[in-house]
Formats: C-alpha cells, sequence, structure tokens
C-alpha cells in the first residue's frame, strides 16, 4: 500500500500513485489537477471515501471531477478560500446513470441521515464531510420540483 501517513481519518498518497480505497475507487480519482512539481500528496478523507461508496452502491458508478486541491491551484480555479477540497474532505462529482439534479434531490433528503454536505452546482454535486453538514446552492438556474 502506498499509503504514507493517516491522520484524523485523512489519508496522504503520493500524487499519481494508484492505491485501491474501496471497492470502487482509487487514490489517483482525487489528486489535484495542477502540474506543479511541488504539488505531490493527495490527501483524502476516509470518510468520504466510505460515503462516496455508499452513493455508488445506490444510484451507480460515480465520477471524481475534483478530490484533493493544493492551495495554489484551489485559488486558480476560484475555490473558496477555506475549501474542503483543500483538506481532502470534499469532492466534485458526477453520477452516470441518474441527472445532477436527482442525485442532489436524493442526497439532500438523506443528508442528516447520510451526513455529507451537498453543494447544488449546475453541472456537478459537492460534497464534504465537514462537521455540520449543510446544503449550498451556486446553481445559475435553480429548479423547482
Amino acid at each position: 500500500m502506498k499509503k504514507i501517513i493517516n491522520r484524523n481519518n485523512i489519508l496522504v498518497f503520493r500524487k499519481g500513485v494508484k492505491t485501491k480505497l474501496s471497492f470502487h475507487f482509487y487514490s489517483t480519482e482525487f489528486d489535484c489537477k495542477c502540474d506543479r512539481p511541488e504539488c505531490q500528496l493527495t490527501f483524502i478523507d476516509d470518510l468520504l471515501i466510505k460515503k462516496l461508496q455508499w452513493i455508488r452502491s445506490s444510484v451507480g458508478p460515480v465520477q471524481i471531477n475534483c478530490g484533493f486541491r493544493c492551495g495554489p491551484h484551489n485559488k486558480e480555479v476560484g475555490g473558496a478560500e477555506k475549501s474542503q477540497h483543500l483538506e481532502g474532505t470534499g469532492a466534485d462529482v458526477e453520477v452516470r446513470d441518474i441527472t445532477v439534479y436527482q442525485l442532489q434531490e436524493m442526497l439532500i433528503e438523506k443528508q442528516f441521515s447520510v451526513g455529507l454536505t451537498v453543494g447544488r452546482y449546475d453541472n456537478f454535486t459537492h460534497l464534504d464531510t465537514r462537521p455540520i453538514p449543510i446544503v449550498f446552492d451556486k446553481r445559475e438556474i435553480k429548479i423547482d420540483k
């Protein structure tokens, strides 16, 4: 296993080294998307992996669009100053077999039992494991039932 440390459920891996995290997820799916030579580690919350695995088992294949981000890359993409991506506790996802809207509605309905923050965007869903889950809406087009 390529895991190099574990602190408070945050697993740390060398960027680019593919390590199996669960039945369906690998560490490289969460690597920062930048190409900076100094960006060599990937931080991933073990609890986030478990929650994503639950989603995968419930609704189908989950694509990780963005997992961990280093500080410079987070600034570059306009991420929040205290983004959960910086800690390895957040991921932006899509699910192949349902729409973004359907995923968001399902997760909001189960939010307290699942314990995930749900961030609503037009083309993806942000999920994170902050201590007190919230729902936030950054969609440009609001869809009501």
